[in-house]
């Protein structure tokens, strides 16, 4: 294996299979291009955030049934246990125009079992471009490929070509929307002597078989895929929780165990039992949004009974709904959302019950205290009950707990990987632009309000530093944290669990919404992590 990451408390291996996701990634012909600008600047406004706006299928992305099939699931929908677990990266080598197909599929070892997640390796992810053969000449799966799959039981299936069909069997060729590359039918016919329209008859039919039947696809696998082809591997992939959401950019990995003792690893018959909840909010049009602009705007680029298919357009920032912060977001010249370790997104984890009132403080005492001991190198969830807040109101926002500098503080003393908040933000809401910090105040009438509250006492002395949370955690300790932490985190709490959350491969980001999977074996055989 080449660029293996290692985990410093598992001894864990990390191996990277997903594209970089930044300015200038490949769209599809017929798609718009990625755009990028600042909706705010340190110079200006003392944070950055990104303003993005993109089609969801860019770079390695996930795409729900919804993407093919008329009122299939969407990503919301998708069972969280669908993103993690056993799989299989198989070595099928192809040329321009050939076809994987299911005798390819049986041939390849290892041998496919029921609930794999499945890696189809062509080598085209080193074609991966802007380029007319990527996308014109790539192979793809046959329909008898895309049933032999659904009658394995697999539950995904992730290919490194732009397509999990032939090009001419999509909208590239002569197809409903197409052809969006003009050229493609005479070139096959010149180099292949078949005809486009008798060879690829049935639009899309290979990735219709496949999420007919329930199942994502992944497209544009890359990365290190070609260090780990022919071998097993646990594999994880999560999308955002993306209501009326097709598709969604994600980071693939593949995770080795050199002890050979992990709990879901090659040749296991232990994997049934385990219990995988979600703690992301979901992410939708009319989400609450932090008492900002801009805000995020949702629109259908492409609809079934037009087009179809289905396809959207998102544009707005990452500190939205469920998601993990940068160091880049809250000081200038710091490490970008793409330069956290792979190993700070999985391992053994505890979810801490620090139920908070109205502007309540989560310090290093509510982690030191916590009913289940935080171990060093552990990742950690808070939950203070805000998560059942969570809507668009000021007891959410304005007057929601946060963190102060202790608790970051005992996180880089204890060595955490990583902490998230079922709150508002990693800092308490008077130790932001709320009130008197960066270019605030945007809610002058808290400043009153503190007052009243506690004795006359101003703010700044309660606060006197803007956002120390975030500066201390990411900045000095290089320690992600995560925001609005929710979904299914009363399941969990005062629980010793493996988390797994999987931000954007985004080598400019300021920030990635995440959906974090929290990963409980009632049986107590789960491996991965110390002290489970």
């Amino acid at each position: 294996m080449t660029n293996v990451v290692t985990d410093p408390f598992s001894g864990l291996q990390f191996v990277e299979l997903s594209h970089v996701w930044d300015h200038g990634v490949p769209s599809y012909p017929g798609d718009p291009d990625v755009r990028m600008v600042r909706a705010v600047k340190h110079a200006q406004h003392g944070v950055l955030a990104w303003r993005v706006t993109t089609v969801m299928n860019t770079g390695t992305h996930m795409m729900a049934p919804l993407a093919y099939i008329q009122k299939g699931a969407d990503l919301a929908a998708l069972d969280p246990k669908t993103f993690f677990g056993n799989g299989v990266i198989l070595d099928i080598p192809k040329k321009n125009w050939e076809m994987v197909t299911a005798d390819d599929i049986k041939a390849a070892t290892p041998a496919i079992e029921a609930g794999d997640i499945v890696v189809i390796v062509t080598g085209w992810s080193a074609k991966y471009s802007d380029g007319l053969e990527y996308f014109g000449e790539a192979p793809g799966l046959t329909k008898d490929a895309a049933e032999y799959l659904v009658q394995a039981g697999v539950k995904m299936v992730a290919v490194d070509t732009p397509f999990v069909d032939a090009p001419l069997a999509t909208h590239m060729g002569p197809h409903r929307g197409g052809p969006q590359m003009k050229r493609l039918a005479p070139k096959y016919a010149e180099e292949s002597g078949g005809d486009a329209k008798k060879d690829f008859p049935e639009l899309n039919i290979a990735a219709r078989t496949i999420t007919g039947a329930g199942i994502p696809i992944i497209r544009q696998v890359g990365g290190d895929v070609d260090s780990v082809k022919g071998r097993r591997a646990t594999l994880a992939a999560i999308p955002w929780k993306f209501e009326h959401g097709e598709a969604c950019p994600v980071r693939m990995v593949a995770i080795f165990d050199p002890t050979g003792n992990a709990r879901v690893e090659p040749g296991s018959k232990k994997r049934d039992g385990l219990s995988v909840y979600s703690l992301g909010h979901t992410f939708t049009q009319f989400m609450p949004e932090w008492p900002s602009s801009p805000s995020v705007d949702i629109d259908i680029v492409k609809f079934h009974a037009r087009d179809g298919v289905y396809q959207t357009q998102w544009e707005g920032i990452m500190h939205r709904c469920t998601h993990m912060d940068a160091p880049l977001h809250v000081t200038e010249c710091t490490p970008t959302i793409g330069e956290y370790p792979l190993w700070r997104m999985f391992g053994s984890g505890v979810v801490v019950n620090a139920p908070k009132e109205k502007w309540g403080v989560i310090s290093g005492n509510d982690l030191e205290n916590s009913a289940v001991k935080i171990q060093e190198g552990d990742m950690v969830m808070v939950n203070t009950g805000f998560h059942r807040k969570w809507a668009d109101t000021d007891e959410y926002f304005a007057y929601g707990p946060g963190a102060d500098a202790t608790c970051a503080q005992w996180a880089i003393d204890h060595k955490l990987k990583l902490i998230g908040y079922g709150a508002q933000a990693n800092d308490h809401p008077i130790a932001t632009k709320l009130v008197n910090h960066g270019l605030g105040p945007t809610h002058p009438h808290l400043i009153e309000e503190w007052k009243r509250e506690h004795g006359g006492q101003d703010p700044l002395e309660a606060f006197p530093n803007w956002e120390p949370a975030h500066k201390k955690l990411m900045c000095e300790g290089c320690i992600p944290g995560i925001e609005n932490v929710g979904g299914d985190l009363d399941e969990v709490t005062d629980e010793r669990c493996t988390l797994l959350v999987l931000p954007w491969r985004w080598p400019s980001g300021d920030g990635s919404i995440v959906q974090i999977l929290a990963i409980v074996d009632p049986k107590q055989e789960f491996r991965f992590a110390p002290g489970l």
